[in-house]
């Protein structure tokens, strides 16, 4: 008997998806690095700890169940307090081992990111409310970036048919074509980002070229695929005319089910809680009449948009 991958998810929750139930599965681990990353949880292909200093009431109960000592009591200099300066965690050392977790009273300490078999994640949707009413199922894979993990999320798509459940991928789009290939049997729709148009800005802002992106999307088109388009809106980066211009001529090439204008939310956050650099300083969301002069501008090109 063939034995089933397993794979590394950060998340699974319900979703909202209208006349679906629906569960969305987070992979983790993305080869992009993108500057307005909504999820940094997902970037990572390895479980880290995620660390919540407004939660933390500097009890020091986890500094004794730090097996390499990589936390540490900070003592107040003038009355040796160590109940005043604070708890400091060395990042660095960590192992992400999680004997911290479980000692925290306030749940200011997460291990993000767990490995599961696909029967797990199957369980875990069914207690989600899967197969539990007449209305139709929807799983979707994000992350991250799901085809990361080619073969766990393949297996995860084939036990999902099985079952009857509708399937989406939500993909950033850069994977080698093959990948493709291999899931597009077990995908109902795709959901599609598309951030950048020109090749060395986006490199600038994601790390990737987009060369690979905008081959698979054409791949996508010719195989006739549903594929609902998310166009990130980041002021400053990707909402000037020749880009959102270059965006919509792709849209209207495409010509995919939907057009989702996803405006950028500053999550500054939840980049210090994983300790992880926040690139997007000074960047607010956008307006909502710009929202809506670009919502009208895809509308003008007679594509559906929300």
């Amino acid at each position: 008997m063939t034995q089933l991958p397993t794979g590394l998810i950060y998340d699974i929750r319900v979703h909202d998806a209208q006349d679906t139930q629906g569960v969305t599965v987070f992979l983790k681990g993305c080869p992009l690095d993108c500057w307005w990353c909504a999820a940094p949880e997902g970037k990572q292909p390895s479980p880290e700890m995620k660390l919540d200093e407004t939660h933390c009431v500097r009890c020091g109960k986890c500094v004794p169940n730090c097996p390499i000592e990589a936390i540490q009591v900070q003592e107040n200099l003038y009355t040796g307090d160590p109940e005043v300066e604070g708890v400091i965690t060395n990042r660095q050392s960590c192992t992400v081992c999680g004997a911290c977790v479980d000692s925290c009273p306030e749940d200011a300490r997460e291990v993000v990111g767990r490995r599961v078999s696909v029967a797990d994640v199957m369980d875990e949707m069914v207690a989600l409310g899967m197969d539990t009413s007449d209305t139709p199922c929807r799983v979707t894979f994000s992350g991250g970036e799901p085809l990361m993990q080619r073969a766990f999320l393949l297996a995860l798509l084939q036990e999902s048919k099985r079952r009857g459940w509708q399937t989406c991928l939500d993909t950033s789009g850069f994977a080698p074509q093959e990948s493709f290939q291999r899931v597009l049997p077990w995908v109902d729709f795709f959901q599609y980002d598309l951030k950048i148009m020109d090749e060395e800005r986006h490199k600038l802002f994601t790390g990737v070229s987009n060369a690979s992106i905008l081959s698979n999307l054409e791949y996508l088109r010719q195989q006739g695929v549903r594929i609902y388009l998310r166009l990130p809106i980041l002021p400053g980066i990707n909402d000037d005319a020749v880009n959102f211009g270059a965006l919509l001529d792709e849209a209207a090439r495409v010509q995919p089910e939907q057009v989702e204008l996803m405006p950028y939310q500053p999550q500054p956050e939840s980049y210090v809680r994983l300790d992880k650099p926040f690139r997007m300083g000074g960047v607010a969301s956008p307006s909502a009449d710009a929202l809506d002069a670009l919502r009208q501008q895809v509308a003008q090109r007679g594509l559906n948009v929300i």
